[in-house]
Formats: C-alpha cells, sequence, structure tokens
C-alpha cells in the first residue's frame, strides 16, 4: 500500500473519531438537558423545601420553603442567612452539619428549628449534599415536620 492509501485510511480514520466524539458530546449535552430539566422540576416542587447555599448565605429558594421561613419571593431579595433564620440553640447541630459536609460532601438528615417572618418556630427536617467544599456550596433539603411534632406533643 503506498503513502497515499495510509493518509487516506488516516483520514477515514480521524474523521470517524471526530464523527464518534461528536455523537458523544450530543449525548452529554441531551443528559445535561435532562438533569436540568429534573432539577428544575425538584426546585419548584410545593412539598420539599430546597435551598442552594454558599457559605451562609441561602442563594435560591423554592416556593415550599419561602412558605416555611413565612417569606413571599414578591417581598424580599435573596441572598438571605440562613443561620439568621436558625432558631437559638442549634448551633451545635449546625456545625455537626457544615462538618459533615466539609468532610463527606454530606450530612446526614437531622432536625432544627428555622424562625419564621411572624416570630414562629418552625420544626424542619434537614439534609443537605455539598457540590462545592471550597467555598461551601450545598443543595439543601427541608422537610416541615410541624405536623408529626404536634402530634408528639398531643
Amino acid at each position: 500500500m503506498g503513502w497515499r492509501a495510509y493518509r487516506c485510511q488516516d483520514t477515514l480514520d480521524a474523521q470517524e473519531k471526530l464523527l464518534q466524539r461528536e455523537r458523544e458530546l450530543a449525548e452529554s449535552r441531551s443528559t445535561a438537558a435532562k438533569l436540568r430539566d429534573q432539577l428544575r422540576r425538584l426546585l419548584e416542587a410545593n412539598s420539599i423545601g430546597l435551598i442552594t447555599t454558599r457559605e451562609d448565605d441561602v442563594l435560591e429558594a423554592n416556593d415550599a420553603f419561602l412558605r416555611m421561613i413565612g417569606l413571599d419571593r414578591s417581598r424580599f431579595a435573596l441572598p438571605i442567612s440562613w443561620r439568621e433564620l436558625t432558631a437559638p440553640g442549634y448551633e451545635e447541630a449546625d456545625a455537626l452539619a457544615l462538618a459533615q459536609l466539609q468532610e463527606g460532601g454530606e450530612c446526614l438528615p437531622f432536625q432544627k428549628e428555622y424562625t419564621r417572618a411572624d416570630g414562629v418556630r418552625v420544626p424542619v427536617l434537614l439534609g443537605a449534599v455539598a457540590f462545592n467544599r471550597e467555598p461551601l456550596e450545598c443543595v439543601c433539603f427541608i422537610v416541615d415536620i410541624t405536623a408529626q411534632k404536634q402530634a408528639e406533643w398531643a
């Protein structure tokens, strides 16, 4: 086989590799689009509060979380401090959760209370996963457990 045949084969091989790479990129884009759509639907869920945080700030929050803390999206601006929302007495639980996030990238779900805008304390179950550790950025789920606590107290 002459050098032209080798060169032609090399060109065909390169074109095939390029086509394969383009197919892989298209598949990656499709997967990323599906994940973005799933995350958007999750953030819009009405039963579970979801927030994204960076250090002490809540950067994004869905409507379920805002209802839990007694805020309306039209009456405040993000970011807000999750520490300021936390009722007194939960500093140790928060410190443990932050240590777990820094060390392992997630924290075990734990109970705490937020203080709503009207001063009412809301018991919640909170869990989080870090998607960046420096600075610490997390996605947190928050479930209002008021009904369960009321049943326990009754």
